[in-house]
Parts: structure tokens; C-alpha cells; sequence
């Protein structure tokens, strides 16, 4: 089965969806999000402040965090290669360092009432966001969890076992890495 992406920044992990939610509340919010284009299998506070991971159907046991800027070409190239993948929760970090244009970019992901769908339009497809970019968002505490990661370019990326890597690496290494026998393509 496939698992949906989840994005942490725009919907992997939605923590700072509700500044001090607990885990009912994300659900709640979740539930409205993806409006029954999927089954929420859990809510769990993640280790990083107010942050909460969603899993949205299928197992996804192997767990990918992906740093990802709205204007990197490797990160649009490396995040088209894992959407073919299945049984992975995609967790992305909207991690906006590449140039001015990616904050606002970011906030406007962040401020969209389907954050999913505009981050996937986004990087994607190239399709800019049109909500305003003017509420709440935690990009500055992203922004310093990944300075604390030694997160210094875009695509990074961290697997379970938490080691970092940077870049685009071809997917059959990449799903090696994650313990894969072939990626299903």
C-alpha cells in the first residue's frame, strides 16, 4: 500500500498545527484536512517541540525526514523519486534557505487550508500557492532544528537509524539504505 505524505512543515508532521494541541486536537484538524481521502492510522508527539507525526494509511515502517526548499531542483528531483515509492512515511521539513522568495514561498505553504496539496503542487509542479502568507507558522524553530541537525543544503535527509545525508542519491541506493530489497517503481 502506499503511505500518503505527511508533511512536517506542510503536513508530515504537523505539530505547531495548534500551538499546545494534544493529540486529539491534531486528529480532529487532520481528520478535516484530508476530508476521507484517507484512514489516520496514529498521532504521535514527535521528540521536536510542538511537533506531532500523522500516519495516514499503510504501515510506513521505514521512515524518511527529508529538509527541503520550495527552490531547490534537487529536492523536487529526490522528493518525484520518493513518491514512487511504497511502504515510507515521507516526512518533509519546509527548511526555506535558498533565496528570499522560499519564505514567503514557505508561509504561503504553511497558510494554505490544504497544506499537503500545496506543497505537492509546489515543489512538484512548479504550481505557487495562493493563500496569503500572513499566519502563524514554526519556520523558525524548523529553521533552528535544522541548524541543530548540521543541516546546511538542501535536500537533506535523515533515515531512522539518524544518520544525515545530503543531496540526491539515486533511489536504488537510497532504498537500500532504508532496507528496501527493490523500490517498487
Amino acid at each position: 500500500m502506499r503511505i500518503a505524505r505527511i508533511l512536517l512543515g506542510a503536513a508530515l508532521l504537523f505539530g505547531a498545527l495548534a500551538a499546545n494541541a494534544d493529540e486529539a486536537t491534531v486528529r480532529r484538524m487532520m481528520t478535516e484536512q484530508i476530508r476521507g481521502e484517507g484512514k489516520i492510522e496514529s498521532v504521535n508527539k514527535a521528540p521536536w517541540e510542538d511537533l506531532y507525526e500523522v500516519v495516514v494509511r499503510g504501515n510506513g515502517r521505514r521512515k524518511i525526514a527529508v529538509f527541503s526548499d520550495p527552490n531547490c531542483p534537487y529536492c523536487r528531483q529526490f522528493e518525484t523519486e520518493l513518491e514512487l515509492l511504497d511502504d515510507i512515511s515521507v516526512h518533509i521539513f519546509l527548511y526555506p534557505v535558498i533565496k528570499p522568495q522560499s519564505v514567503t514561498q514557505t508561509n504561503s505553504v504553511w497558510c494554505s487550508k490544504d497544506r499537503v496539496k500545496a506543497w505537492n503542487d509546489l515543489i512538484l509542479r512548479e504550481i505557487q500557492p495562493t493563500a496569503k502568507p500572513d499566519c502563524y507558522t514554526p519556520i523558525d524553530r524548523i529553521l533552528a532544528l535544522g541548524r541543530e541537525l548540521g543541516t546546511n543544503t538542501t535536500p537533506t535527509w535523515f533515515l531512522q537509524d539518524g544518520v544525515r545525508h545530503k543531496g540526491v542519491m539515486p533511489i536504488a541506493e537510497v532504498t537500500r539504505l532504508m532496507g528496501f530489497a527493490n523500490p517498487n517503481r
